[in-house]
């Protein structure tokens, strides 16, 4: 398997088309997520992995522990936010629970109540980590799921008739605690190489958009002078004039911080523009915050369409205030999402003096010149992904002990029906922890060895499910 990724880029793209679909590994990672996606396959736990850089968490990645816990294939579950999992009978305070933890950037470990694709309950063991890189960027979502109901069809240890004996409950005890360890096994930033930074974009001659323009007819401020200055600072200055909140976001910039921000949303929230800019706007929601107002916006956002949503947020002082807020994506001439501006009201509060709200949302632009405003340079420096591949394999490997944790048995089968590549360092990631945990576990795995190359066992026999 590392033989035929490493042969070309085009078999290394082809395997990342196999395991992530339409998603496209970040350049400056893709080694080691494959590498982790590739091992996860064959694990006996689920295991998903969401890119913390777009909007809404969306899973990249489900193996087929996965699949065969929940009853979704990988297609059911590309893009969508794992909350698809909860349903009726989920217990809000647990989701809050994990949402808290992980914004504190904390490792998470809470007990939900999902739901199968064909909608059967069951309770679901969630261990959770961030994955980070070295220039402080949140980047991946890894999830472990448990199934502590287990399934009908089944018969082994975790089948729903063991897991309900008291033997059961000893093993969900300790594979509770095994997990909270195993999760820092995976690393809590990965090396990356700083993007340049954006050359200086100052147009020395003057230049005219007809959006803006219109825009300034509704404001009655016009257009300030454009020489020397790009299509957004303009948009700035223009918002900076109305009379109503506003906020512009960069849709290109991990993590979707505020760009900018106005006088008038300073006076609504109570924070000022330095407080505000370069943060993600969650810092508005509180306890009241609607989940369903949320989710709104957040898929609005993925599919890149306008949104108009009554969400209650919170000012700097805390107290609670109901916004109509109203998201307004924007494209530049190539079709690229580049910006999206939010305006913000105050339900409660009286019309400001001016162009009314509607009217300034019906006259916000949609789209520009790329050449007034062009891109910046990929926030991914790309890494060799063999050499990044390599460098995590070991580490990677350990989580082999997840297999011994939950089914030791059905562990030293699988671990050598891995290819060479994956099976050599997690045999050696696994004889190294045994040698300082359990020397019967130790004698175990060398007896194991000795017999496979010796003819006399065949680690198949009598595990039809692991034939390939």
């Amino acid at each position: 398997m590392l033989g035929e990724v490493s042969a070309s880029s085009e078999a290394f793209e082809a395997s990342c088309r196999a395991h992530f679909g339409n998603y496209t590994p970040p350049a400056d990672c893709a080694g080691w997520l494959l590498g982790l996606a590739m091992l996860a396959e064959t694990l006996p736990l689920a295991l998903t992995v969401s890119d913390s850089e777009i909007a809404g968490f969306p899973l990249v990645f489900v193996n087929q522990k996965f699949i065969d816990t929940t009853g979704y294939d990988k297609k059911d579950c590309e893009g969508r936010n794992c909350r698809f999992l909860q349903g009726p009978g989920t217990n809000p305070e647990h989701g809050q629970h994990l949402l808290d933890t992980l914004r504190e950037g904390q490792d998470s470990q809470t007990m939900l109540l999902n739901y199968r694709k064909s909608g059967e309950p069951f309770e679901n063991l969630l261990t959770m980590r961030y994955v980070g890189d070295s220039l402080g960027r949140r980047r991946f979502c890894i999830g472990f799921q448990l199934d502590l109901t287990g399934m009908e069809s089944d018969p082994g240890p975790w089948g729903k008739a063991a897991l309900a004996s008291e033997a059961g409950m000893a093993t969900i005890k300790e594979a509770r605690q095994k997990m909270s360890k195993l999760i820092m096994m995976l690393p809590s930033k990965i090396p990356v190489q700083p993007p340049p930074p954006p050359p200086p974009f100052a147009p020395s001659s003057a230049w005219s958009c007809p959006q803006l323009e219109a825009l300034g007819a509704v404001l009655g401020t016009g257009v300030p002078p454009t020489a020397g200055q790009g299509w957004t600072a303009v948009l700035c200055m223009m918002l900076d004039r109305a009379p109503h909140a506003a906020i512009v976001v960069d849709m290109n910039v991990p993590m979707l911080p505020i760009m900018h921000t106005n006088a008038a949303f300073s006076s609504l929230t109570g924070w000022a523009a330095s407080e505000a800019v370069g943060r993600n706007c969650r810092f508005l929601q509180g306890p009241q915050t609607e989940g369903r107002a949320l989710q709104t916006l957040v898929t609005s956002i993925r599919d890149k369409v306008p949104t108009l949503v009554r969400i209650t947020n919170v000012r700097k002082d805390g107290t609670s205030f109901v916004n109509e807020l109203s998201l307004h994506p924007i494209w530049d001439s190539t079709g690229r999402y580049r910006f999206n501006v939010g305006l913000l009201c105050d339900t409660a509060a009286p019309a400001p003096a001016g162009v009314p709200l509607m009217t300034l949302r019906e006259k916000l632009p949609t789209q520009f010149d790329v050449a007034q405003q062009p891109p910046a340079p990929a926030p991914f420096v790309p890494a060799d992904y063999m050499a990044q591949w390599k460098e995590f394999q070991p580490a990677t490997s350990k989580l082999m002990r997840l297999l011994w944790s939950t089914d030791a048995d059905g562990a030293l089968r699988r671990l050598i029906t891995l290819p060479a590549a994956l099976s050599q360092p997690a045999i050696t990631s696994l004889g190294q922890f045994f040698a300082s945990k359990s020397a019967e576990d130790e004698q175990r795995l060398l007896l194991m060895l000795s017999s496979m190359q010796k003819g006399e066992w065949d680690v198949l026999a009598g595990r039809v499910d692991q034939r390939t």
